[in-house]
């Protein structure tokens, strides 16, 4: 009797993190489901993973995981297409740089939409089922922007705080059905996020930050080795993970001396590009802006802060598509 291929769903699998992780579970020979919400990326990610083994399975599609019904819908096309769902990687989410003043009531739903409310569809519709077999893994990656409150990441902190929440309770719930959840959070990492991240109030200098931040060896580390690191942590089963030394640090300083930590955390939001001074009628409208992409920036300031890290991964894991 031939053993069946396990499969793995992977949101927000086709460039960046995602498909790094998706690359290592390629490369063991599982049957890989990606989706994405936009049908730019799917075609190459697909053709990037298929090599990697000659008997997987890939497919992607098309599906918003804030959207509740589109999520139901893409768990149904992957049962049809491929059966049981092995493991879940929940990696859909898109990140805001901008200032709290810059930063809308719209921004900030529409992030938790993509960072929680994915997060939350994509888990409670399959964990009954895993519970039910008795068998499942599901993987969540926060960041370590969820346990430490970083400056001009408002939105994106507010939604991976109630990640960890929810994922770190599911899974000791889950726990008694031998069903693991595994709640990481990452340091930045070298994917090349820069050209899809949102930026809002100062841009220009919103990006050079970012891009700065997210490309230095010291203050990022490598999509490989991120990659690594929370697929290990699913394979052990571990609830909880915190990946790079920095994330480490910052979190154990965060745990011991909060009050220190925030003082800290205030000279470095002192030193990031500030709203300014507006009138009302400017600040509101400042606020209402909807944010700009990294390639959207470059392409209307013609300045481009890569560095060769940052354009090297990029190109690497297909944050170049689409943009």
């Amino acid at each position: 009797m031939t053993k069946r291929n396990e499969t793995v769903l992977i949101t927000g699998g086709t460039r960046g993190l995602g498909l790094a992780i998706a690359e290592i579970y390629a490369k063991r020979g599982m049957n890989i489901a990606v989706c994405s919400r936009t049908e730019v990326d799917l075609d190459k990610a697909v053709n990037h993973l298929l090599p990697f083994s000659p008997r997987i399975k890939v497919k992607g599609y098309v599906c918003d995981v804030g959207n509740e019904e589109e999520v139901l819908s893409l768990l149904e096309k992957i049962s049809h297409d491929f059966g049981i769902i092995d493991i879940l990687v929940n990696n859909a989410g898109v990140i805001i740089s901008a200032p709290a003043l810059a930063t809308s009531v719209k921004d900030m739903k529409s992030t938790m939409d993509s960072n929680l409310l994915g997060m939350i569809h994509t888990s409670m519709a399959l964990a009954p089922k895993m519970a039910e077999r008795r068998a499942g893994r599901i993987i969540n990656v926060a960041s370590i922007g969820g346990v430490v409150p970083v400056p001009h990441l408002l939105a994106y902190g507010t939604s991976k705080f109630g990640a960890v929440g929810f994922s770190t309770s599911l899974g000791l719930e889950l726990k008694r059905f031998d069903v693991s959840v595994t709640t990481v959070c990452p340091t930045l990492i070298r994917t090349g996020s820069y050209l899809h991240a949102l930026f809002k109030g100062k841009t220009k200098q919103e990006m050079n930050w970012f891009t700065v931040a997210s490309t230095y060896p010291f203050l990022s580390k490598s999509a490989e080795s991120v990659a690594a690191a929370i697929v290990r942590a699913g394979d052990r089963r571990k609830l909880f993970a915190v990946i790079g030394l920095n994330a480490k640090i910052a979190r154990l300083g965060f745990a011991l001396f909060p009050n220190l930590t925030l003082s800290i955390m205030d000279r470095v939001n002192r030193l990031l590009p500030a709203e300014g001074t507006h009138p009302n009628e400017e600040l509101e409208k400042f606020r209402q802006d909807d944010p700009l992409t990294g390639a959207e920036v470059i392409a209307l300031t013609g300045i481009h802060p890569e560095t060769k890290a940052g354009a090297d991964a990029a190109t690497r894991w297909n944050e170049r598509n689409g943009c």
